[in-house]
This record gives structure tokens, C-alpha cells and sequence, in this order.
């Protein structure tokens, strides 16, 4: 097209030569891009957009009509770049009111002036010059877009496959873990790990941030976890190698809070270490009261040979232990309020008697009702964890 619009001109108009330039911002230059009636390798591939007569046009936003082009002391130093015209004219391509490009003739074939009919054709073309070039733009941008969310399908699959499909059967629990990310993929993720003497670790993360970046981390977290829980008896422990391990990554502005927790099916208890995240919530049924427990620890990832606190508590039957990431208790809706701990609270209380795969479906669908209309702007992780 650009090419057809050089060829139009030079012919309609009747000239020797003719140039089809654009801006580019980068570089601060003119990019040639199509050219007529020049030697192969005549003309640089770029000009300044300071040189002389093109500062002209863009800062008039206007042609320019010449007859003394190279002779004049103003043009002058366009025969460094090739230009043996006489008479010119140059026209800006314009796109919104700003100029993206120009269009420039040289010489008439009958040696005559330019003129205003002239000047009237060239922006006519340049015109349909500045539609072809936002098409073909807009057109790259949905086809670079189209290909986004492709590769964003792939690694919302491939996360996706990383969580764990269905949680183990594990005597006197149970126990059931869910997440939606913001966007197609997120920095959240629970798992569930088989661990020595029928024991297993089970764990929320979330990662600093949400997007690729973060699942990027969230991924080489799991990976990190999962090969080293099997040989760690606690959970204090693991959290220290874990730390050290992501600090030796050295991923400037990332970092992970957790809890890793063990389930003993033997004792029934639960112990479980904590790094920067929210406190573990345990609703204890024979009371009706909920109690926080937030064991001491520093995020994952930020300063080595850290010392994570380890709790141990013995849940009654009917208890109900609950490791959940903020995109829950700081979901909004569209007065700008937060769903809060309390709306957390209110929703297991009421349904306490329900599974804890039911239970984790009522949490999901509490804080969905009360966003309503506005979107989730941060991924959201639960796990539910009841003493059978």
C-alpha cells in the first residue's frame, strides 16, 4: 500500500523522484521506507528529524513547496544525504494531528513549479497513507495481543496442572485446598505433600505481585518445597532451608509468605510454621469462637539464616483450621469495602457442620456475592483443613 501511494503520486503528479519516510520516536529519525527514482543504495536509510526543511513540516504540521530545494543555503546540507532535487514537495502524514511520517517529491518531469492542485493530491494520499499505517498497527497490536493470551493459556494450564486436582485421604482430616488467580495466571498456590512416617505437609504461598512474574516464582517455590520436605521433620525448619534457598535466586522485588503445615494422623495434630503470612485461623466448634495463631517468621526470599517459629495445636473434633491469602479478607466490593477477616469468620461459622470441600465453595461464593460487579483484583487461596 505505502509503496502504491509513492508510485500514485510520482505518477499523477509527474516527478522524477519520490520518498515515503516515517518517524521513528526511538531513534528521533525518518526511516525511509519507500523510494522512487533513486539508485539502489543512493539515499541513507535514515534522516534527522532536526535536518532543515523536515523540522519544518512536522513543527507546521503543514507541506512545504520548493523550487531551489538543494541550491538554497537553507537546504543545503540535504546533499550530504543524496538530494540533487531542485524544486520539492514535502508533505506531512498525519494521524490524529500528529505527524507520523512524510511524503516527498522531487523535481517535475516538465520542469514546472509545484503547485497548490498538487499539494491538494499528496494529502489526499498521505491521508490514506496515515488509515493503512493505524490499520496494519492496529492490526500487529490484536495479533501480538491474540498471541498474549495464547501463551497465557498455556501457562494457566500448565499452573493449573501443578495444583493438586484432588486433596489425599489422610485419617482423622479433611481437608480441602482451592485458587483462583486474578488474572490467567498468579503468584497464590496451595499443595499438599506426602511426607515420612505417614505424615504430610500441607502449604499456602503467595508470591509478592501477580501475573507471570509472580507464578514464575510461585512455580520454582513448589519445586524448591517439594524436594526438600520429605527430609525435614519440621516445619520451622523447612521454612529456614526454604528461605535460604530463594535468597541465594536474589529476585529483586519478590518475596513469598507461607504456611507450611504437618498433619500427624497419628497424634491428630498439627504443626506449622509461618513466614509473613496471615495468621492460621482454627474455628473451635465447642466453643463457637475462632482463634488466630500466627507463629513468628520472616518472608520468604529476603534476608538468609532466618529463624522460623514452629505451633503445635491439637484440634477438638469438628474444629476447623483455615490458611487463606488476602485476595479473601481484602476483596471489595463496589463501596470500596473490604470482605475482612470477619466476613471469613462469619461464613465458616455458619456452615461449619458442612465439609470442608463445601465449606472452601461457600467462602469462594461469599466473597464472589459481595464483589459482585467488581473485579478480583488479587488472586485468592484457601485451604480448609477440619478434624474429623
Amino acid at each position: 500500500m505505502l509503496k502504491t501511494i509513492v508510485e500514485i503520486a510520482t505518477e499523477t503528479i509527474g516527478t522524477e523522484t519520490g520518498l515515503l519516510m516515517l518517524i521513528n520516536e526511538e531513534k528521533n529519525v525518518l526511516e525511509i521506507h519507500e523510494q522512487r527514482g533513486y539508485p539502489e543504495g543512493k539515499l541513507p536509510a535514515q534522516i534527522p528529524l532536526d535536518a532543515g526543511i523536515v523540522a519544518k513540516v512536522i513543527e507546521n504540521k503543514s507541506s512545504v513547496i520548493t523550487s531551489d530545494f538543494t541550491s538554497s543555503h537553507q537546504y543545503a546540507g540535504y546533499r550530504r544525504f543524496g538530494f540533487e532535487t531542485e524544486s520539492c514537495l514535502l508533505t506531512p502524514i498525519l494521524l490524529k494531528e500528529k505527524v507520523i511520517g512524510l511524503v516527498f517529491l522531487g523535481n517535475k518531469l516538465n520542469h514546472d513549479f509545484f503547485t497548490a492542485g498538487n499539494e491538494k493530491l499528496l494529502t489526499a494520499l498521505c491521508n490514506q497513507a496515515a488509515i493503512f499505517i493505524e490499520n496494519v498497527r492496529l492490526f500487529e497490536e490484536s495479533l501480538a495481543q491474540h498471541r498474549l493470551q495464547q501463551q497465557l493459556k498455556i501457562a494457566h494450564d500448565i499452573q493449573t496442572s501443578l495444583l493438586p486436582s484432588q486433596p489425599p485421604e489422610i485419617p482423622g482430616f479433611d481437608l480441602y485446598g482451592i485458587s483462583v488467580p486474578a488474572v490467567d495466571v498468579g503468584g497464590d498456590y496451595f499443595d499438599y505433600i506426602e511426607l515420612r512416617d505417614e505424615r504430610w505437609g500441607v502449604v499456602v504461598g503467595d508470591v509478592a505481585g501477580k501475573g507471570v512474574p509472580a507464578a514464575l516464582l510461585m512455580t520454582t517455590t513448589r519445586s524448591m518445597l517439594r524436594s526438600q520436605a520429605y527430609l525435614e521433620k519440621t516445619s520451622s525448619r523447612m521454612l529456614t532451608k526454604l528461605n535460604d534457598q530463594l535468597v541465594k535466586e536474589d529476585i529483586p522485588d519478590r518475596f513469598v509468605t507461607m504456611i507450611y503445615a504437618i498433619l500427624e494422623p497419628d497424634s491428630r495434630e498439627i504443626r506449622f510454621s509461618c513466614a509473613g503470612h496471615d495468621p492460621l485461623l482454627v474455628y473451635h466448634g465447642s466453643e463457637n469462637k475462632f482463634r488466630e495463631y500466627h507463629p513468628k517468621g520472616l518472608v520468604l526470599g529476603i534476608m538468609p539464616d532466618q529463624q522460623y517459629e514452629e505451633l503445635k495445636i491439637n484440634p477438638g473434633d469438628g474444629d476447623i483450621a483455615l490458611i487463606y491469602t488476602d485476595g479473601i479478607t481484602e476483596a471489595l466490593n463496589d463501596r470500596n469495602e473490604e470482605f475482612g477477616l470477619q466476613g471469613l469468620k462469619d461464613i465458616v461459622e455458619k456452615h461449619h457442620e458442612l465439609s470442608a470441600h463445601e465449606i472452601a465453595d461457600e467462602v469462594l461464593k461469599a466473597v464472589r456475592r459481595f464483589s459482585h460487579d467488581c473485579s478480583q483484583h488479587d488472586d485468592i487461596t484457601l485451604m480448609v483443613i477440619k478434624r474429623l
